[in-house]
């Protein structure tokens, strides 16, 4: 099924060139398998896990420390969209 997932312009660059890899949202959008099309791109969702707000800024605060580090990193997190 084809569901709506609003971005901010910010994120159109990231999300096009596949840095942003996961979304975290205070409501489901979507299902696994279900497609959204956002600035002319179409991305699958492939994972949707229930998730704390300390566990979203564990992660963010993972990534940052990594980025800051020089650490390449890689998400297996894929187009999540987290309830």
């Amino acid at each position: 099924m084809k569901v709506t997932i609003p971005f901010k312009p910010r994120f159109k660059a990231p999300l096009i060139n596949g840095t942003k890899t996961w979304t975290s949202r205070t409501k489901r959008y979507g299902n696994p398998g279900d497609t959204f099309e956002v600035f002319d791109q179409e991305f699958l969702i492939e994972k949707v896990e229930r998730r704390t707000l300390g566990d979203v800024a564990e992660s963010i605060k993972q990534i940052r420390e990594a980025l800051l580090n020089g650490e390449e990193i890689h998400l297996a997190i894929l187009k999540e969209d987290t309830p």
